[in-house]
C-alpha cells in the first residue's frame, strides 16, 4: 500500500520516502471480527507527509480463507483522527524495524567464469570453468589453418635465489 499526499507518493519500497512510514504490530486486537471472519493479526502503518505534515494512518486487518493468510479490511485514518488513534492506542502498538530498500542493479548472468591458467612463468591463457557450455570457446583465434588460443603476456617474472 502507498500513501499520497501532496503529489508525493509515499511507499515501503522507495528509496526517497521509506523512512516516512512506521509500521505497528498491534497486541490485543482493536476489532476481533470483520463481516463475521475472524482477525487474526492487525498491523498499523503511519505516514507523516514531508510537506504539510499531516499524519496519515491505515490500520490492516488480516484473516484466513483455505488456509492462507488474506487481507479482510483497510481502515485510513488523516488528520487529527490519526493522532487521536495513534496516542490512545500507544500501548497496543509495537513497532517493526524499518527495512531500508535496495535499488535494482543490473547485473549479468550469462557472463562465463574465467580465470588465467599459466603455461609459462611469463604466460597465461583464458579458461572457462569446465561446468559451463563455454569451456572450449578460449579457442577464437583462427590462423593459418590452426585455432589458437588466447595468451595473455603477465610482465611479472620468476626469479630464482
Amino acid at each position: 500500500m502507498a500513501f499520497l499526499c501532496c503529489g508525493i507518493k509515499y511507499k515501503k519500497n522507495d528509496v526517497t520516502t521509506y523512512w516516512c512510514i512506521e509500521t505497528y504490530t498491534v497486541k490485543p486486537l482493536i476489532k476481533k471480527f470483520v463481516n463475521e471472519q475472524r482477525v487474526f493479526t492487525e498491523t498499523v502503518e503511519s505516514c507523516i507527509c514531508k510537506k504539510c505534515g499531516l499524519q496519515r494512518v491505515q490500520i490492516k486487518r488480516f484473516g484466513r480463507k483455505n488456509g492462507r493468510k488474506c487481507l479482510l479490511e483497510v481502515e485510513e485514518l488523516k488528520g487529527q483522527e490519526a493522532d487521536i488513534f495513534l496516542i490512545e492506542n500507544q500501548e497496543k502498538l509495537k513497532i517493526q524495524p524499518q527495512v531500508c530498500p535496495t535499488p535494482l542493479i543490473a547485473c549479468a548472468t550469462t557472463m562465463p567464469a574465467v580465470y588465467g591458467q599459466a603455461i609459462s612463468p611469463e604466460k597465461q591463457r583464458a579458461k572457462y570453468l569446465a561446468s559451463l557450455p563455454q569451456k572450449d570457446s578460449w579457442r577464437n583465434k583462427y590462423v593459418n589453418g590452426k585455432w589458437i588460443p588466447d595468451i595473455i603476456h603477465s610482465e611479472c617474472r620468476v626469479v630464482n635465489n
